[in-house]
């Protein structure tokens, strides 16, 4: 990444140091952020784009403020770093005529000069004194950002040149890029846990003022070990392709299906009106699941079983909904898999009853309190010799209050 980088600035090296130091300033804000190593091994890439937001605001008198902003699935571009003039918490809704869409849209730099064409609507009362708005787009379709450096200065832009700026973008497109394959599961695409709970998220809070409801699902695979052991680990990685393949085509636009690790996979079902919608889906996804998968010369027949959770029915954080969703999974599992369940109270009361007991047994153990009890195994027929054949051994368990558990 820093060779790409270096390489892309390194043809503005020589202007630099022949034009004004307008520009020798922007150029050294560049090379001193690819040159911080700390920004450089941080693998969000916030360090590095938000270290020339902040030189760009501290270094140069003109620039009143600047940020990047990444767009989510809402279509509202949301600030991941800003720098000067008290913008904190601004939001870039999706309106017509707005620069820094038009910026993502037509996929070129556009600018906005104060006075001309009517006021971005993010902006503010604070607009009135900043002069011109660069926003330069970057990222790819699934992955879309636009930087945004606002100026005290009118004609700033033109005087200074668009190249820098537009090295700040080319950063920004390698960072989303990177930040895009850290958040993606190699073998499949599919978000991660790390993004699945971003997601998660998002959606928990979008829900929340929806007034609707949010399916929160843990899928695993039934017999995936067996396919592995049997065929091989490249079977194995085939087969969890064409699940994903099978599964993608009956989610919705919104839907999110990640791979959490292994054969097991998160579901996100946002925007629902009532919960046997979250059993509808699950049912067709199950169906699909049990037709046999082709493996080349083989043919492997497995199920799976899905445990989920409803936001706001079930009103947690999102690892308490992600916990919860693995105690359902758990008990579909329990009750002979190939199905799907949904939390209830009553599961985290057997959850925690299990728990208590393995520390019972576990704080028995280091205080000796385990004891054998041996009962005799007596023949009752035949004559002479012992009628003892042998004993029962017991393990039981002394809880300190005098009464013995059962064995």
């Amino acid at each position: 990444l820093l060779g790409d980088l270096m390489a892309q600035i390194d043809g503005y090296s020589t202007s630099a140091r022949e034009t004004d130091a307008e520009r020798t300033t922007i150029f050294d804000v560049l090379l001193q952020t690819l040159t911080d190593h700390q920004a450089m091994e941080d693998p969000s890439g916030s360090r590095l784009l938000g270290g020339i937001c902040s030189g760009l605001v501290r270094k140069n008198a003109h620039v009143a403020w600047a940020g990047y902003f990444v767009r989510d699935q809402e279509d509202i571009l949301i600030p991941q770093y800003l720098d000067g003039a008290h913008r904190q918490g601004l939001l870039i809704p999706k309106s017509p005529g707005d620069p820094a869409w038009e910026a993502l849209e037509r996929r070129s730099p556009v600018i906005w000069k104060n006075g001309e064409g009517r006021m971005p609507v993010w902006l503010g009362s604070p607009g009135k004194t900043v002069a011109e708005v660069a926003c330069f787009p970057f990222g790819e379709e699934d992955a879309q950002a636009v930087g945004i450096v606002a100026t005290w200065e009118k004609g700033y832009f033109q005087r200074v040149g668009s190249s820098y700026f537009l090295a700040f973008a080319h950063i920004g497109d390698l960072v989303l890029r990177l930040r895009s394959q850290s958040l993606r599961d190699p073998l499949t695409s599919l978000p991660n846990r790390q993004l699945f709970l971003d997601r998660l998220t998002h959606d928990r809070e979008q829900t929340s003022r929806r007034e609707r409801l949010l399916g929160v699902g843990i899928l695993d695979l039934d017999g995936f070990k067996e396919v592995n052991d049997r065929w091989g680990h490249a079977a194995g990685d085939e087969l969890l392709r064409q699940v994903v393949a099978r599964i993608s085509p009956l989610l919705r636009t919104g839907d999110t299906l990640a791979r959490l690790g292994g054969d097991e996979f998160g579901l996100l079902l946002p925007d629902l009106s009532q919960i046997d919608d979250i059993e509808v889906i699950c049912e067709r996804i199950l169906e699909e699941l049990r037709r046999p998968f082709d493996l080349g010369n083989e043919a492997a027949v497995i199920s799976a079983s899905i445990g989920f959770t409803a936001y706001p029915l079930d009103d947690g954080d999102p690892e308490t909904l992600l916990r919860h969703a693995d105690t359902a999974l758990y008990a579909a599992k329990g009750e002979g898999k190939d199905q799907c369940r949904s939390h209830t109270w009553a599961m985290d009361a057997e959850t925690e009853h299990r728990a208590a007991a393995r520390e019972q047994v576990a704080c028995a153990l280091r205080q000796n309190r385990l004891l054998l009890h041996y009962q005799p195994i007596v023949s009752t027929e035949g004559a002479g010799g012992s009628p003892v054949l042998g004993v029962e051994a017991l393990l039981r368990l002394d809880p300190g209050d005098g009464n013995l558990r059962l064995p």
